[in-house]
């Protein structure tokens, strides 16, 4: 998600009488410019990539060398906390990575049903999809992998259908930082250069950077939140725009630290 797409006058009013869509009296506090659960045992998923390849990525903000960090901030890249099957097998040759959004902003909220404002992070839709049950994708004729019809009454043809409330009744899904596809890339990369050239100069500092982001994911640092309410696929504004946005709600200590609201 751009966060420029949220910045400048936006009408509280708009926004929470169409925007969230769900069937709660909402008033939001934006704010720009901020900054004990068990979860599954991480496994890579890694295909050879050529140079160019490499290069692609590396132009698409893939970084190997980047430090990871619990703490999310505006423009950070997020995604589905999951592999994604291609077809029905849950073989390792068959999964794939999901896509990468960013985190458009924090945001603050209360109801009736929770009158203290509480932070959530602001993403689309779009990017959030792939964490719901029923996401599938398929190869094309040119072998890309490319999204399908969801999986009929599940959770994800519910959400894309009528959007999601915070009293959804479905299995949770998490979205994490870094995302697993830059994660995968920045693994990759510097393992084959350890293997590459074992008594490189370089190679001990690349394997204790190694052990660090490795680790991270290991111990379940990655772990963003889950998700909280979304627009799904078929509400449309006053004026019939598409929305395309996800509330994310948070663990706190992955919140960057901004100005409560007065």
């Amino acid at each position: 998600m751009n966060p420029r797409r949220v910045n400048g006058p936006l009408s509280w009013a708009k926004f929470s009488s169409f925007s969230i869509g769900i069937r709660y009296s909402l008033h939001l506090h934006l704010k720009h410019n901020t900054s004990g659960e068990s979860y599954p045992e991480f496994h890579l998923v890694n295909r050879l990539m050529t140079a160019e390849q490499k290069a692609i990525k590396t132009d698409l903000g893939f970084d190997p060398d980047r430090k990871y960090n619990r703490l999310v901030g505006l423009g950070d890249d997020i995604g589905p906390e999951c592999y994604i099957s291609l077809g029905d097998s849950a073989s390792a040759d068959q999964l794939r990575v999901p896509g990468i959004g960013t985190l458009g902003c924090w945001i603050e909220i209360k109801t009736i049903r929770q009158p203290q404002w509480t932070k959530y992070a602001l993403t689309n839709y779009h990017v959030v999809r792939p964490a719901f049950d029923g996401f599938q994708i398929r190869t094309n004729d040119k072998n890309e992998a490319i999204p399908v019809t969801p999986v009929k009454d599940s959770d994800l043809w519910k959400v894309d259908l009528e959007g999601m409330s915070p009293n959804f009744n479905s299995k949770k899904a998490g979205i994490e930082h870094p995302a697993r596809a830059k994660h995968c890339f920045a693994v990759q990369v510097p393992t084959e250069e350890i293997e590459n050239n074992p008594n490189n100069a370089n190679t001990p500092k690349l394997r204790e950077h190694l052990n660090n982001i490795k680790s991270f994911f290991d111990n379940d640092e990655q772990h963003l939140g889950s998700i909280y309410c979304a627009s799904g696929y078929t509400r449309r504004t006053p004026n019939n725009g598409r929305l395309d946005w996800a509330l994310i709600k948070p663990i706190r200590s992955n919140q960057k630290e901004f100005p409560s609201h007065p």
